[in-house]
């Protein structure tokens, strides 16, 4: 589990706050693209690095892309390292707080941008939800 997650100064409290940045400069006809970048500036419970990404192949000219994929999953959280790949891991995953996308239109974005919101949420509380645990029946295994 994440470090945050023992942090007692959160109690039983799971958060995330995120700032979304929208292109400011747009005009509509002329501009072919419109940028959106969301950062996660700080977090209870939880790592911040939640935005999923992916390495490519080295590409023709020897440089390597990583490409957004969504809102980490909790076993995301538990599996993916943060900030590069592990070494010799395929696919090539790894975790940030930021994303940074350049969609059509400044629609796109703020669908974008309500789609991330609601899948953080759902990603908080699955992780919050998962913190509560109940015993089952025990079990003993023995050789006759």
């Amino acid at each position: 589990m994440p470090d945050s997650l023992s942090s007692s100064s959160c109690g039983a409290n799971i958060w995330v706050r995120m700032v979304p940045y929208f292109q400011s400069n747009y005009t509509v006809g002329t501009s072919v693209g419109f940028r959106l970048r969301i950062v996660v500036t700080d977090s209870c419970g939880i790592d911040q690095e939640i935005f999923r990404y992916y390495q490519k192949p080295l590409n023709g000219q020897g440089v390597l892309e990583s490409v957004f994929s969504g809102v980490c999953s909790w076993p995301d959280l538990e599996e993916l390292p943060i900030t590069e790949p592990a070494a010799d891991t395929s696919p090539a995953g790894f975790r940030q707080s930021t994303v940074d996308i350049v969609v059509e239109s400044e629609t796109i974005a703020n669908q974008v941008w309500a789609l991330i919101k609601t899948q953080v949420d759902e990603l908080v509380q699955t992780v919050k939800d998962g913190q509560e645990l109940a015993a089952g029946a025990s079990y003993t295994a023995a050789s006759t």
